[in-house]
């Protein structure tokens, strides 16, 4: 499976990593010592933690997040899904604007968001035209 590269903000990457460890915004806010809107903020970029909060959050992402890298961009390996969610999410594109473009179901496109299922070669080529146009069409 095809794998990409994307320089990604702190709370990108803690999205990320709370997906690929299958937790509930609100598990882990509460973890960190924050409400679920302020985290839900920070994972968007508009918020950014106090330095003690920094250091729990690299604590409870075994390092993967950590406290300095705050202050800039660290490129990431993704999954082909997890490159479609942080594209959708900085696009500010909505899973149903998208699936009325590429003709997908919303379900099944969620399903393929959260791995559960691979998508058909016709849903696998019309999201990859839509990332490409998209790829083509951002302004960091």
């Amino acid at each position: 499976m095809r794998t990409f590269f994307l320089p990604m903000t702190a709370g990108e990457r803690l999205f990320i990593w709370r997906l690929r460890n299958n937790m509930k915004i609100i598990a882990l806010a509460k973890k960190v010592g924050y409400s679920r809107e302020t985290f839900s903020d920070m994972e968007h970029g508009r918020v950014d933690p106090a330095p003690e909060y920094r250091d729990r959050i690299e604590e409870i992402t075994g390092g993967r997040i950590k406290a300095p890298e705050w202050a800039y961009q660290v490129e990431q390996e993704l999954q082909p899904n997890e490159y479609l969610i942080i594209t959708l999410r900085r696009k500010k594109i909505t899973q149903a604007a998208f699936c009325a473009e590429t003709g997908i179901h919303t379900t099944r496109l969620n399903r393929i968001i959260n791995a559960r299922i691979q998508p058909s070669d016709r849903e696998q080529t019309a999201i990859g035209r839509k990332i490409i146009r998209l790829k083509r069409a951002w302004r960091p």
